[in-house]
């Protein structure tokens, strides 16, 4: 019996809910000053070359309203740098700061041991098949967009 989509949409935000309380509650029992929020934008801003607000509001799928708001608690928590851009005076480049890499990459080793023990159960296959699956909804949520 096929599952109906309300069930399965239900499902696919109650098993993301749980994954990232999971990684949460590892962070916190670690120790780590970082939530899992601000450990996806250090690491999108440390992966991001010349990267800008704009980037971080795309890579996590918010406003430039939320980013920025985002961004100011991390420069005022001494874990972002804000540098003028030299080219457009509009914008601001933005660089993780050394106490702010020492999070990160504390976070990392957590964050990752976290996922590893999240998808334990699943078979390579599966993990493959489940990543086509996510993208397919990731592509028709875009369509919406």
């Amino acid at each position: 019996m096929a599952t109906d989509t309300c069930t399965l949409f239900a499902t696919l935000i109650d098993t993301e809910v749980r994954a990232w309380s999971a990684v949460e509650s590892a962070l916190s029992e670690a120790g780590n000053a970082l939530t899992l929020g601000r450990f996806l934008v250090l690491r999108t801003v440390r992966d991001t070359p010349a990267c800008r607000i704009q980037e971080v509001a795309a890579s996590q799928g918010i406003t430039l309203g939320a980013a920025s708001r985002l961004v100011d608690r991390l420069h005022r928590d001494g874990l972002l740098h804000r540098t003028p851009c030299e080219h457009d005076r509009r914008a601001t480049i933005l660089t993780v700061t050394d106490r702010g890499l020492a999070h990160l990459e504390e976070a990392c080793a957590v964050v990752e041991k976290e996922q590893e023990r999240l998808f334990a159960p699943l078979s390579t296959a599966q993990r493959e098949e489940l990543t086509r699956c996510l993208a397919l909804i990731a592509e028709a949520a875009k369509e919406r967009a």
